[in-house]
């Protein structure tokens, strides 16, 4: 093996390396949005798709806007 050909493959591990590194710590950073959301529903109120038992609270509907004609 040459020195060169050592050098192509130090610099294709090397970029392997980062993009797996990436693909890590973006997994890590969606697994925590993923928990934030889940906590920011349970504390509005708003039911979990996976628990159909959990209970969910009656939400006020707005009322349409009325029309005055003059």
């Amino acid at each position: 093996m040459t020195t060169a050909e050592k050098y192509v493959t130090a610099a294709y591990l090397v970029v392997l390396a980062v993009v797996l590194l990436y693909v890590v710590l973006y997994a890590f950073r969606m697994a925590r949005l993923a928990r934030q959301v889940d906590e920011l529903a349970e504390s509005h109120g708003h039911r979990d798709p996976a628990h159909p038992q959990a209970a969910v609270p009656a939400t006020p509907r707005a009322r349409p806007a009325r029309v005055t004609r003059q």
